[in-house]
């Protein structure tokens, strides 16, 4: 089954939806605070990231911080963690560059965000009909 940008990018939304759902059902850890300390707390986050990308515990944070933002109808103010944004980049671009170098690691790679694309246009497909 042939995977097109468009699949791709609503596969993306589809898993950004299926984040803030999750961290709703989890009971909203933040919605108690301020949309200041909120983005603030965001920012920070962001730049911990950037120390060690790696780390499940502080994309669960990022990810539960961002969720709450956009439920709230906002949006997170990526325009003051550009060098964060850049480092995090950085970081993909050398994690990229060493799997392209990989060949089996690689095709491992592309088989599972195939294999996720085609088991989200097969859901996406079927909610149509």
């Amino acid at each position: 089954m042939a995977v097109s940008k468009d699949d791709v990018l609503g596969w993306l939304e589809s898993s950004r939806v299926e984040r803030n759902a999750s961290y709703a059902q989890r009971g909203r850890a933040h919605a108690g605070l301020m949309d200041d300390a909120l983005f603030d707390a965001w920012k920070q986050a962001m730049r911990f990231i950037t120390i060690d990308p790696h780390d499940p515990e502080m994309r669960r944070r990022e990810e539960d911080l961002v969720s709450e933002i956009e439920i709230r109808g906002l949006a997170a103010p990526y325009h003051e963690v550009k060098d964060a944004i850049e480092a995090f980049i950085s970081c993909g671009d050398q994690a990229v560059t060493k799997l392209e170098q990989d060949d089996e690691a690689y095709e491992q790679v592309k088989e599972e965000i195939e294999r996720d694309v085609t088991e989200f246009k097969e859901r996406r497909d079927r909610s149509r009909n």
